[in-house]
């Protein structure tokens, strides 16, 4: 399997399934030259998923606790220091007929100490993995999508390169919950039809980067790339809420959009059908610029697209973009941009003027 197709492979993987994989776990234990230039360029190729990789990495190597070992001196001394103290409390009459040296009792609670503080976090992993088996987990390739239905009854439309999970059972009186990378449109069910009056376990969930949705009643697209997430609101009412605590919630009404990125939050009125085109296989953008469109095709697609020049990536193409296939968006390019379209390899494309 050449490396680019494994890069592939991990596209769609949560932190679990980076927990789980055997070349991540070689990686997270024994770090050498060749698996450190491999993940680097991973997260270089696919900045969308650092902070996924990051945590799952920093999970493992919890594992990989580093006992500390003092000299005698330090052991005898403190030692000596905590029999005092409980001399002097009358909580112990210590005498040197003790079977077991001072120095080796101390030894020995170490040891002791640093294999239960093992066992706890391997055991708390051995949990993360566990509750996989509690989740169901969607995910689509590069150019598919998916429709589904929820444990309740609710729908979602997953877009390309995107993964959902959620619990295999909804229980009754517990909030609902998703976990979503990459895009989707939900049309919710409602548990109450009194939206001004919905309890907290009647929420509808969703979680992304850095946020996550409430559903007060409603249509909703979230769509999460690049360390940028966008929810627009077609019907009903959401709370967005942040990871952030000094953000403050914000409730959508329909038409409109917020924007998440770097610690920051823009607002604004949108038309929400170019937002959810991608069901019918057709991007709307509002004045899109060939950089931009080369963006979205890429995470759809799992292409690398390049221009020729800067110039050329400013350039701005008005109207729909078909996506059914990613040769036809290119063929629109092409033809509206008059570039020629070059393919480098399997995995990247160039646009270079005629």
């Amino acid at each position: 399997m050449e490396k680019r197709d494994l890069y592939r492979k991990y596209l769609h993987y949560g932190e679990p399934d980076f927990l789980s994989d055997d070349s991540f776990q070689e990686w997270a234990f024994n770090p050498n030259p060749e698996n450190e230039l491999f993940w680097t360029e991973m997260e270089q190729l696919f900045p969308e998923k650092k902070d996924t990789i990051q945590k799952a990495l920093y999970t493992l190597r919890l594992i990989r606790f580093k006992e500390h070992i003092p000299d005698e001196q330090q052991v005898d001394a403190a030692f000596a220091n905590h029999i005092d103290s409980l001399k002097k409390a009358g909580l112990l009459d210590y005498s040197t007929s003790a079977t077991q040296p001072p120095r080796q009792l101390w030894y020995n609670i170490r040891k002791i100490a640093a294999t239960f503080i093992g066992l706890l976090l391997l055991s708390g992993l051995y949990l993360l993995l566990k509750t996989r088996e509690h989740e169901t987990i969607v995910k689509t390739d590069f150019g598919e999508t998916k429709q589904l239905v929820l444990p309740d009854g609710s729908q979602v439309e997953l877009n390309a390169n995107s993964s959902i999970r959620y619990e295999k059972e909804w229980k009754k009186g517990r909030k609902r919950e998703i976990w979503l990378e990459g895009e989707a449109l939900f049309k919710v069910v409602h548990i109450n039809q009194d939206s001004l009056n919905v309890r907290p376990e009647e929420y509808f969930v969703v979680r992304t980067a850095g946020l996550k949705v409430t559903v007060l009643g409603t249509v909703f697209d979230v769509r999460q790339r690049r360390e940028v997430t966008e929810v627009v609101l077609q019907k009903g009412k959401v709370k967005v809420s942040f990871d952030r605590k000094h953000l403050a919630d914000l409730i959508l009404t329909p038409g409109k959009r917020i924007v998440y990125s770097n610690q920051n939050v823009k607002e604004d009125l949108v038309e929400t059908q170019n937002y959810t085109a991608w069901k019918e296989k057709k991007l709307l953008l509002i004045n899109p610029t060939i950089k931009e469109i080369a963006q979205y095709l890429e995470d759809n697609f799992g292409k690398k697209i390049i221009t020729s020049d800067s110039a050329l990536n400013n350039k701005m193409i008005a109207g729909p973009i078909p996506i059914s296939s990613l040769n036809d968006a290119l063929f629109v390019i092409s033809t509206v941009s008059n570039v020629d379209v070059i393919r480098r390899d399997s995995s990247t494309i160039l646009l270079k003027r005629r």
